[in-house]
């Protein structure tokens, strides 16, 4: 892909915060199972039994799933901005789709979460400690590509031979046969191409 920025420990780009704002948001199809999964039916008197069974866990994960949807929308648009700004940006030689691993990482993590039970504390407890050890691999390792709302969004997760990885709208053929070029996203090993307009 060509030379890149170098990376540094402290990313002011993508800070800490940031980041935990955006593996919180690849767990907002989550909660919306667990709340239907919760539901006997669908009507407008169950959703309101379902909330009254734990008001204040409703209340703090939507509060929380808003501000992280939020800090998604964010990272997109700066993205996205950016891309369209850079004057130096990087070729694509060697990718592969990586959606599938998304999808596995999704999996992996909702079978277990989909048998919380709102009204137990305990189950509360096992399920917030599952999120925290995933939550601590996901920041460390910067890997805020592992999101299911992007392919839900339309968008291709890639990575090529040197392990960055490239989020597009783009299918890997129009990257390839249009030599579209990359744009570094901070000092991370996260690449973004912006979609050509027709």
């Amino acid at each position: 892909m060509g030379e890149r920025k170098e990376l540094t420990k402290g990313d002011n780009d993508v800070n800490r915060a940031f980041r935990i704002g955006l593996f919180l948001s690849s767990y907002t199809p989550v909660a919306i199972m667990i709340f239907l999964n919760d539901m006997k039916e669908f009507s407008l008197e169950q959703v309101g039994i379902t909330l009254h069974k734990n008001t204040v866990f409703w209340s703090v994960l939507t509060g929380v799933f808003i501000l992280s949807l939020l800090m998604l929308v964010l990272w997109l648009v700066r993205m996205d901005r950016n891309a369209g700004n850079q004057i130096k940006l990087y070729e694509n030689y060697d990718i592969k789709n990586n959606d599938g691993e998304v999808l596995s990482y999704f999996v992996t993590f909702v079978i277990p979460i989909l048998s919380l039970k709102v009204d137990s504390a305990p189950s509360i407890v096992m399920n917030v400690m599952i999120i925290v050890l995933v939550g601590i691999y996901f920041v460390q390792n910067n890997v805020l590509h592992f999101n299911p709302l992007l392919l839900l969004a339309g968008y291709h997760i890639y990575s090529d031979s040197a392990d960055h990885i490239i989020i597009s709208r783009c299918d890997k053929y129009t990257i390839k046969n249009k030599g579209l070029k990359a744009d570094q996203f901070g000092s991370s090993n996260i690449f973004y191409i912006k979609k050509p307009k027709p």
